[in-house]
């Protein structure tokens, strides 16, 4: 027997509200953009890169594996520097 789960199914198992999180989901992404808008126009760069450098933690980046390993936690990227390379050296 094959079963489908759409949201709500899955958000009554969790005990939660599907459109509640879309929501909070819009409002969070809105804040972002509008933040990443700003920074663009302040240092005349694309909305594009400010969020490449709202997502920088320190040195690290942080990102998600490819699609297949969705739910895992995201995945340290270190900087050349951080692996002790120099960025010059062309590493």
């Amino acid at each position: 027997m094959l079963f489908r789960s759409n949201l709500e199914d899955i958000e009554a198992k969790r005990n939660g509200d599907w459109r509640l999180k879309r929501g909070q989901r819009e409002i969070e992404t809105i804040d972002k953009l509008e933040r990443a808008e700003r920074i663009g126009k302040r240092f005349g760069i694309s909305i594009q890169e400010a969020l490449l450098e709202m997502g920088k933690i320190g040195q690290a980046n942080f990102t998600y594996k490819e699609q297949e390993d969705v739910g895992e936690e995201p995945q340290e990227v270190q900087s050349p520097e951080s692996k002790g390379q120099s960025p010059k050296a062309g590493n």
